[in-house]
């Protein structure tokens, strides 16, 4: 109980540091909204309790200096079980990352990114019944922004973890997405 008290005071310190630096933020750059899709795929032992899975998402993104971004994430993930059992998992979660653009002469303009947040967790087994609980979790990733038909868009690939009492849940989206 002690734990999951002092998870919550960690994500509330983030949510209102992050509300706080948005603000500022936005009087410094343009922010964007943006959505993607793809591909999840579940890795280590939650592989072994999940079958490859879809992921959307959206966010919202600032400037902060004349470097860094920020950007809020909210993502919904998900899975089929494996062979031999009906039922799913569906993960939501929301994230609070650090993106790092590099500046590049070419068309592909690559960036990092890394994070911190909350995911709420659940798996559903037909017949068994379904259990929940939400989460801290971080992810780091590379992806590309590009122009294609006089719209910005942007691929990337990250590794997420959500940490549990049991372990954590490990999964590699890969997305699609466009920016507006």
């Amino acid at each position: 109980m002690f734990v999951r008290t002092i998870r919550g005071l960690v994500a509330a310190t983030l949510l209102v540091a992050a509300a706080t630096t948005v603000a500022e933020a936005q009087m410094q750059s343009a922010s964007r909204f943006g959505i993607n899709a793809g591909i999840s795929n579940p890795m280590g032992d939650f592989g072994d309790a999940a079958d490859l899975g879809f992921t959307v998402g959206g966010h919202f993104s600032t400037g902060l200096g004349e470097k860094l971004m920020l950007r809020i994430n909210v993502d919904l993930s998900r899975y089929g079980l494996p062979s031999g059992l009906d039922g799913s998992w569906m993960l939501i979660g929301g994230m609070a990352n650090i993106v790092f653009p590099f500046t590049t002469e070419s068309e592909f303009k690559p960036y990092v990114l890394g994070g911190l947040g909350m995911t709420n967790a659940k798996v559903d087994i037909t017949g068994v019944g379904d259990d929940s609980s939400t989460e801290l979790a971080f992810n780091g990733g590379v992806g590309f922004n590009f122009n294609m038909g006089g719209k910005a868009w942007f691929t990337e690939i990250k590794y997420v973890s959500v940490q549990g009492d049991g372990g954590s849940l490990d999964f590699l989206p890969i997305v699609l997405g466009i920016k507006f």
